[in-house]
């Protein structure tokens, strides 16, 4: 189920006085999306572990703050990036999942700014005044591959 259908079957709970089986299935469907939920976060976290122990050429607290940050976070497939200097400042340029779904592409060019300390790339919007989301890139060693993962605070 994805988020869509979820919201569907959240609406009825606005209905009045709704029926005991109407109320039954709408917990069973938040049930299902929890479950399906809560085992992507684990698949995500497998992977943050598998890549810091084998793949992470940077400081692993680097990982942990910027997910400390995050609502929410969701490890996506691996992408690969061309480095970019301008201005002696260093950008990665990388194709990601367009996950707020906005334009018809399944992904979408993005031009990251390197943090150096941290060792990872960021690309981040505003929303609202104190809502963002973004993807972090952290990369594998040689810097032509980077783990993917996109955030909203």
């Amino acid at each position: 189920m994805d988020d869509k259908e979820f919201d569907e079957i959240a609406a009825m709970s606005e209905v009045m006085n709704p029926t005991p089986e109407e109320e039954q299935e709408l917990w069973d469907a938040f049930n299902k999306y929890d479950y399906e939920h809560s085992k992507k976060q684990v698949e995500g976290f497998k992977k943050i572990l598998h890549f810091l122990t084998d793949d992470y050429s940077g400081d692993v607290r680097s990982i942990i703050e910027a997910l400390a940050n995050a609502d929410e976070f969701e490890v996506l497939d691996d992408v690969e990036g061309t480095l970019k200097v301008v201005n002696n400042k260093l950008y990665i340029e990388a194709n990601v999942p367009n996950i707020r779904g906005y334009g018809k592409e399944e992904t979408i060019k993005c031009t990251f700014e390197w943090y150096h300390a941290d060792n990872y790339a960021c690309w981040q919007r505003t929303e609202y005044e104190d809502s963002y989301y973004g993807y972090l890139l952290f990369p594998y060693y040689g810097f032509k591959k980077f783990m993917c993962i996109y955030y909203n605070c």
